[in-house]
């Protein structure tokens, strides 16, 4: 979200964690970086929203599959694991953000999902059942599908 905001200092930016000690970390960041626009909300995705709508929701949700866990990068073993699980399959958090995040977008509005390499079927898949349309998929800088997005319908 500080990166979002710095790039985009005309838009306003809104961030949402569960971990009060992450909103704590991001926050004072933001202050050193000097962001304005950008506010920050603890809670479960949209539920610390209060029925907000937006143009653009971007989504960095845990996506990790259980049964990959032990294949991720040892350095990963420092962060929550509240952060990086994404149940079973590892899309669990991301089924919850596509099922809920049409009542938070503006009509014509766009989800973006950040993804591991290996879900971007299975999150088009999602999104089109959601409804979504122009489904796009992009590559991180060493060529993996990384990120998906769609635009709910105008």
């Amino acid at each position: 979200a500080i990166a979002i905001a710095l790039e985009r200092p005309e838009c306003r930016v809104v961030a949402t964690d569960l971990s009060h000690e992450a909103l704590a970390v991001a926050r004072h960041n933001a202050t050193v970086l000097e962001t304005g626009n950008l506010s920050f909300h603890f809670g479960d995705w949209f539920a610390a929203l209060n029925g907000e709508r937006f143009a653009v929701i971007i989504s960095n949700p845990p996506y990790i599959a259980d049964d990959e866990w032990r294949e991720t990068d040892p350095g990963l073993g420092f962060e929550p694991r509240l952060a990086l699980s994404g149940g079973r399959d590892g899309l669990a958090d991301i089924r919850r953000i596509i099922s809920a995040a049409p009542a938070h977008l503006d009509s014509g509005g766009w989800l973006l999902l950040e993804h591991g390499f290996r879900q971007a079927t299975a999150v088009q898949s999602l999104l089109k059942q959601a409804g979504f349309e122009s489904i796009t998929t992009l590559t991180d800088m060493a060529g993996q599908p990384r990120v998906t997005e769609g635009r709910l319908a105008a």
